[in-house]
């Protein structure tokens, strides 16, 4: 564990974790998602956007990484009803509340509680009231390294009935982090709906299907070839921006990627009912690792509770009742290691 500086008065930390075949740095800033070494061949590959620094972090407002929530994703209007109350929120995002607001679990130094070889675990406390969410919660994230897999586990409780939905906000490039467009990398998900967003890039309680539509994937398909298509929902989103609907079944994957130019194939699993798939379509031109990021330079595949969901009866609960335990589990897995 290394110091790598300090926010608001708490030291921030850089936890490695890894095995023979994967190896990934962790920062406690965010709960963030550094570096992910992947063995391919005699080389690694780091497939994961980030900074070297704290500072490119704590500029970043693109998420990069980070551990995300209360609730991650988009509530529309900034506000929801829980038990008969009404609560209103931070608006950072348009009228909308995004990720959490601008003191969500991703601009938080959390704590390092348990560290070994193979895993870690971090944690945060989110007082009662913070961006007008009820309760005082307290949530952790595991990171853990199995086979080829890196796996996150979270989990949170709270004082009182609130509303929870964590993801991790990576930017996956397969061909490794800082080596351009990820347009020609060839993507298969089974899932054949997705929750459609009006103007403002929030759900609202409908499902679509999109069997034989630019948004079907279900067999591989690169990710640029129906991106420029002529379609409302392509356009208001910049490009892919959009809740698949998953069935939370962890044992079938709901996502495979391969790098165009590596080969290198990445699974993902999870238990959750809604996977975010995001094109890095309003990413702009940054300095990263050593690489210089630009606009649709990664894919995120943010596993979660349908964007929403406490405005949207029809779709999965994101509430979480006092005395109750959140949590979600993912796994991303790299099946052509050699």
């Amino acid at each position: 564990m290394i110091e790598i500086g300090n926010f608001e008065g708490k030291k921030v930390y850089k936890i490695t974790i890894e095995n023979e075949n994967l190896s990934a740095d962790i920062i406690s800033y965010g709960a963030s998602l550094q570096t992910l070494n992947v063995k391919h061949g005699k080389e690694y590959i780091d497939v994961v956007l980030g900074y070297d620094t704290l500072d490119g972090y704590l500029a970043d407002k693109s998420s990069i990484g980070r551990t995300v929530g209360r609730v991650c994703n988009r509530i529309k209007d900034a506000k929801f009803t829980l038990n008969g109350n009404t609560y209103t929120l931070c608006k950072n995002n348009g009228e909308n509340c995004l990720h959490g607001g601008f003191k969500g679990f991703g601009y938080k130094v959390w704590d390092v509680v348990e560290h070994d070889k193979n895993s870690v675990t971090l944690s945060c406390f989110s007082p009662d009231g913070e961006e007008g969410f009820p309760g005082n919660i307290t949530a952790k994230t595991t990171y853990s390294i199995k086979g080829n897999c890196l796996i996150m586990e979270h989990s949170a409780t709270a004082d009182q009935d609130t509303i929870v939905s964590m993801t991790n906000h990576s930017y996956f490039n397969l061909n490794g982090q800082g080596s351009g467009s990820v347009l020609s990398h060839r993507l298969r998900m089974p899932s054949q709906t997705i929750t459609p967003v009006d103007k403002s890039l929030c759900t609202f309680n409908t499902f679509m299907d999109i069997s034989n539509t630019a948004f079907d994937f279900s067999d591989y398909k690169e990710l640029g070839k129906d991106i420029e298509q002529e379609n409302e929902l392509l356009k208001t989103c910049n490009g892919y921006d959009h809740n698949y609907v998953l069935s939370g079944d962890l044992s079938l994957p709901v996502a495979t990627i391969i790098g165009d130019k590596t080969g290198l194939t990445m699974r993902v699993f999870t238990d959750q009912k809604g996977m975010h798939v995001y094109t890095a379509n309003f990413l702009t031109l940054r300095q990263g690792k050593g690489a210089t990021y630009d606009k649709r330079h990664a894919v995120c595949f943010e596993t979660q509770c349908p964007p929403n969901a406490i405005n949207c009866p029809d779709y999965p609960s994101p509430i979480l009742r006092k005395g109750q335990t959140y949590k979600s589990t993912t796994k991303f897995c790299f099946d052509s290691i050699k």
